[in-house]
């Protein structure tokens, strides 16, 4: 039996493939001539009047249902369709623009148009207007900590923007994005664009303006009370003052990281001493003088010695 069934399955193969093959034509063919309907994206090309603007951006888009054939259909999916607006003959005010019933170009003559989305759309015109405005940085974040903002400086300070009249007569400033300072330790230059109402845009077409950050330490001073006094180098001399105040400057985190015995203070005598007492004063680089080291970096200062001078005998 099964040898019978196998030969009539086998007997005349070529017939079987022609079949087949008309088959999938046919199948392919009624596919193709099917008709359904299919929803579809087409561009809004719009021809404004000259010296006029939108006073909100106009759609760009419209939703398209057509009728056609799957072939027919399938080809028009995957062209750039658009619909021409032509709005030029109109004055300052509100309109309403009808795309219903336009042409739509690519879409083809063997499609049926069936419904188009918005089918009225809603345009208002104002005059172009120009202004200078001033621009005000924004900022977000927090700076590292120990530091603070100085300054943002904006180059351009000042922009000129264009848009519809009612909204840039309206404007005093502009603002910057948010500007993110968070973990700043150093000044940083940066690019950011301008946050402006819908509609408005810079006369000059650029899109971003430079912000320079600066950033500096957050300084506090401490005083040391009783930082012990030496003679540099100079054996059998003593100081009558033997120890003074010291009062530092710098950055917290610095502050915080410098220990007492790190402060020391020496006094500064001639190579060849010719007295027996010596008045060293602080502030002086050279010659007999109070020298006042420490263990910090070039951040930190001493900003006072008290008493301002010791005396030294031997």
């Amino acid at each position: 039996m099964a040898d019978g069934l196998l030969g009539r399955l086998t007997r005349n193969p070529r017939l079987k493939l022609l079949s087949l093959a008309v088959a999938v034509v046919a199948w392919v063919y009624v596919q193709g001539g099917e008709e359904q309907v299919v929803r579809l994206r087409a561009r809004l090309v719009w021809e404004l009047p000259a010296g006029l603007v939108p006073v909100e951006p106009p759609v760009q888009e419209v939703t398209l249902d057509v009728r056609g054939t799957r072939a027919a259909t399938r080809r028009a999916h995957e062209r750039d369709l658009s619909i021409a607006l032509d709005a030029s003959a109109l004055d300052v005010g509100r309109h309403d623009i009808v795309v219903e019933g336009l042409p739509v170009e690519g879409l083809g003559a063997s499609i049926a148009m069936v419904n188009v989305l918005p089918a009225r759309i809603r345009l208002e015109l104002d005059e172009l207007a120009q202004r200078k405005v001033a621009v005000v940085p924004v900022q977000v974040g927090e700076t590292a900590p120990g530091y603070a903002v100085g300054s943002i400086d904006l180059s351009p300070a000042v922009v000129t923007v264009e848009g519809p009249r009612a909204i840039v007569e309206a404007l005093r400033e502009v603002s910057t994005a948010p500007i993110d300072i968070s973990g700043l330790r150093a000044d940083e230059d940066l690019l950011v664009p301008l946050e402006l109402p819908r509609g408005v845009f810079r006369a000059d077409g650029a899109e971003v303006l430079r912000a320079n950050v600066s950033v500096a330490p957050n300084l506090e001073r401490e005083v040391l009370a009783a930082v012990p006094v030496s003679v540099w180098g100079q054996p059998g001399w003593r100081t009558n003052t033997p120890t003074v105040a010291v009062t530092l400057e710098g950055p917290a985190a610095e502050l915080r990281e410098l220990q007492r015995d790190e402060v020391v203070a020496f006094v500064h005598l001639p190579e060849m001493p010719d007295s027996d007492r010596y008045v060293a004063p602080y502030g002086p680089t050279e010659g007999t003088r109070l020298r006042i080291l420490h263990a910090g970096n070039s951040s930190v200062t001493v900003v006072r010695v008290e008493p301002s001078s010791v005396e030294v005998v031997r």
